[in-house]
């Protein structure tokens, strides 16, 4: 049967629309002298659809945004639930009325419990408000409602031990090469996901966004994990730059923070290469007095406990603030983010906007953090980053869209101990757990050598305090094992860590008494 309106010609502008969740909308005029309805119609209302969507936006503890997109005048709420999607109903509303969106429909998920796995449904309800005349308005609606499939999201929470997100950028509309993503890692092992810049060649309409975005995403993990796009210089230009954060970004702003696990996450929108008075912008540009607002904002951030009190911080920004190609859109962050950065504890910086990957380890006074560039991608090979986050450990794995390994690279928690193990030239340097572990008084550690080398081996404490060298000698390749005894060492935790002229890394042992 086809679906249709009913069309009231009203003589009044005066009305309140009352939506019965669930139910209908109804349309009441204000009392009025004169006859209120004059004329009904039939209109048909084949055209509208939902275009892209649902995906997910700004996950917390407690809260989640759904996401979608209409062509045409609706109004959208959610279903959830922990045990089914409909155990409740939710829609945004203003001063009392709910929100009638014509493009982008978002529903924030508030009061949810940390760590929770909720089910949910994107409902969408047309809705049509045409202009006849001067003084007449009509307005049509229609019972026929829209539903999502059902789909499911975790919250994020404070108190998880451990967890893993993936960093992507730079892909400027090939946006394919995510597939490959799904035959190199589990996806839905994921916390979030985080588009760091240039995704895009420019934002130019709506169906791009949602072609080259919202789609892909969607089918790869968006319905079900959050993503998390941070603005790069791409992003800033093009006829839809203006109204980039109605499909991303947090309440209007692309800088903004949130914890998961042991990590307080900073997010800054670097803006473009070039000056503001460049030609190239024509007058449209703002960014110098835009990253003063940031850098204000962000020294209040880094003063906030939720950054004093993490365990790692971790600062995303699509532009470096070293080891890029040094455009004046980078001096502008390195001068008025750097020193907020520098004397805070920064744990890890993820950028993009390189041609190779970079890793640019930390520098007193410059950057007391290592950094990590993502590259673009060449000959149809993407990279991105694999994040494995633990109450002790970051490990960053750095993996091209081919499965080709290209580093591991460790963050240390109190210890700032940084260390790689680079695996790309076929190298099989390994560095195994010690056994057993925790131990007492003896321990065993394996490592593999793939070629003679001089190998350094060094324990230290919990502070990174250097406690014995365990290791001082050019050794063949092959399997090697030492002992080791803490008969003289307090009960605690330890790390070790292995070093040669071509591989690195860390791993922890704990000694009980």
């Amino acid at each position: 049967m086809m679906n249709k309106i009913v069309c009231f010609t009203m003589t009044r502008l005066n009305f309140a629309l009352i939506l019965i969740c669930g139910l209908s909308l109804l349309v009441m005029p204000s009392v009025s002298t004169g006859q209120n309805f004059i004329d009904y119609k039939i209109i048909n209302s084949e055209s509208f659809e939902v275009s892209y969507g649902p995906y997910l936006q700004l996950p917390s503890d407690t809260s989640i945004d759904v996401v979608w997109m209409v062509n045409d005048l609706c109004i959208p709420y959610v279903w959830s639930g922990i045990n089914a999607p409909n155990e409740g109903s939710t829609c945004n509303s203003r001063h009392g009325l709910v929100n009638v969106c014509e493009q982008t429909c978002r529903v924030s998920l508030s009061d949810l419990m940390p760590g929770t796995i909720y089910q949910y449904q994107a409902i969408t309800k047309e809705l049509v408000i045409s202009g006849q005349g001067k003084d007449d308005v009509a307005f049509y609606w229609d019972l026929r409602t829209h539903k999502s499939r059902p789909s499911n999201f975790k919250t994020l929470s404070e108190q998880k031990t451990n967890f893993s997100f993936v960093v992507l950028n730079d892909l400027a509309g090939n946006m394919n090469l995510m597939d490959s993503l799904q035959s190199i890692i589990n996806i839905d092992s994921l916390d979030f996901v985080v588009l760091n810049g240039n995704m895009l060649n420019a934002v130019e309409n709506v169906d791009q966004i949602g072609i080259e975005i919202i789609e892909p995403c969607v089918n790869l993990f968006a319905s079900k994990i959050p993503f998390i796009y941070i603005r790069g210089a791409n992003e800033c230009r093009g006829a839809m730059a203006n109204y980039f954060s109605d499909y991303f970004g947090k309440n209007g702003k692309h800088y903004f923070s949130f914890n998961n696990g042991p990590v307080h996450f900073i997010v800054l929108d670097s803006g473009v290469e070039k000056e503001d008075s460049d030609p190239d912008y024509f007058g449209t540009v703002d960014f110098q007095n835009y990253r003063t607002e940031q850098a204000n904002w962000l020294a209040n951030d880094l003063s906030r406990d939720e950054c004093k009190n993490a365990k790692f911080n971790i600062v995303f920004s699509h532009l470096p603030l070293y080891g890029g190609n040094d455009s004046f859109g980078e001096q502008d962050i390195r001068s008025k983010f750097g020193p907020l950065l520098n004397d805070a504890n920064v744990s890890l910086m993820f950028c993009g906007n390189s041609d190779t990957y970079k890793r640019i380890e930390p520098v007193a006074s410059e950057n007391n953090y290592p950094i990590l560039i993502g590259c673009k991608p060449s000959d149809g090979i993407a990279s991105f980053f694999k994040i494995d986050v633990t109450e002790d450990e970051i490990k960053v794995t750095t993996i091209l869209t081919d499965k080709t390994i290209v580093e591991e690279y460790y963050v240390l928690g109190e210890t700032g101990v940084h260390s790689s193990g680079k695996t790309n030239s076929g190298m099989e340097y390994k560095l195994s757990q010690n056994y057993p572990n925790p131990f007492n008084p003896a321990t065993s550690i394996t490592y593999t050598l793939s070629q003679t080398d001089k190998v350094i081996i060094k324990l230290y404490d919990v502070l990174g305090k250097e406690i014995k060298t365990l290791v001082n000698d050019v050794q063949n390749a092959g399997s090697h094992t030492i002992l080791v005894n803490a008969e003289n060492l307090p009960s605690g935790i330890y790390f070790y860590r292995i070093k040669t002229t071509q591989f690195s890394d860390v791993k922890k042992l704990t000694v009980v008494k």
